[in-house]
């Protein structure tokens, strides 16, 4: 049984490594982290310890999972611009099992006449922007401390009900390695990635790979640190933050992602756990966000 998981793992992440990409652009809704907790640290996720949200960063964080778990983000941009996702964990008998469904709106997108009337723009109605992502993941125990997970999403977009439409496939790998004091995450997302509209025009995206690492320097104290960066650039993101167990149910994070500070906190009651996460405005952002996250396991 175990060397059929194996070899099933390994063929999975080889057809995934199997590509080549040009430049491109990732949507939105797949650039939202769909974790306050995460979003809390920095966003530096893919060495952390696993939860419902943690194959997004890495799928190999997946192979460790316990229990069932699921967890909701929900969060408003500025601009009318509504975030919500929907992540969920299951230990299965020969793998684990990894869901997640997200959904990014922009609302109220005026829609005007093609000429003016009387030399003003006639507002005809008014618009919805829709995109969407679906993940599916599977992850399992290579070695005892090692776990090797992949999994595929489905992007699309759309506007409205009777404008445009577009969707995309792409695939991601990693490693995840853990050991009492230290973890070690390996991922490559965008894997033979692609964006297709219905004007025909077809889209490759870079990929993107992350090394990551965690550090528990007490029982109470953790530190996480993501390098990323895309195929076909070679300028590094650095991504990190530390967690700090004020008490068993409470938890402070604080984290730094892009040049944007990033705080938050925690509150566990036995199976349900509550998450909110601060993100300061930069240069490259309208204002300061909030994340809010419910989860419950079982």
């Amino acid at each position: 049984m175990a060397l059929r998981k194996i070899i099933f793992l390994i063929c999975l992440a080889a057809w995934s490594f199997a590509a080549q990409f040009s430049g491109g652009r990732e949507l939105a809704v797949t650039q939202v982290a769909p974790s306050a907790r995460a979003l809390a640290l920095g966003n530096a996720y893919a060495a952390h310890a696993p939860d419902a949200a943690s194959f997004l960063w890495n799928p190999g964080s997946l192979a460790f999972v316990k229990q069932n778990e699921l967890s909701t983000i929900q969060t408003k941009f500025s601009g009318e611009t509504d975030f919500f996702a929907l992540n969920g964990v299951a230990p299965l008998p020969w793998c684990n099992l990894g869901l997640y469904w997200a959904q990014l709106q922009v609302a109220d997108i005026p829609e005007t006449a093609a000429s003016l009337n009387n030399n003003e723009v006639e507002i005809l109605g008014q618009m919805t922007y829709y995109e969407n992502s679906a993940v599916l993941a599977l992850a399992g125990e290579i070695l005892p401390d090692l776990g090797l997970g992949i999994s595929l999403r489905q992007v699309s977009q759309r506007i409205s009900a009777d404008y445009g439409y577009g969707a995309g496939w792409s695939g991601s790998a990693g490693l995840y390695y853990r050991q009492p004091k230290f973890t070690i995450g390996l991922a490559a997302d965008n894997i033979n990635a692609y964006q297709e509209y219905d004007t025909g025009y077809r889209e490759k995206l870079p990929p993107i790979y992350t090394l990551a690492l965690g550090w528990q320097a007490r029982e109470n104290l953790g530190f996480y640190s993501d390098c990323r960066w895309r195929g076909e650039a070679s300028a590094v993101r650095n991504y990190t933050g530390a967690e700090f167990l004020l008490t068993p149910h409470i938890s402070l994070a604080v984290g730094c992602m892009e040049e944007r500070f990033t705080a938050g906190a925690g509150l566990i009651l036995e199976n349900i756990y509550f998450h909110y996460a601060y993100a300061a405005q930069n240069k490259n952002t309208l204002g300061s966000d909030q994340y809010v996250s419910l989860g419950v396991r079982w």
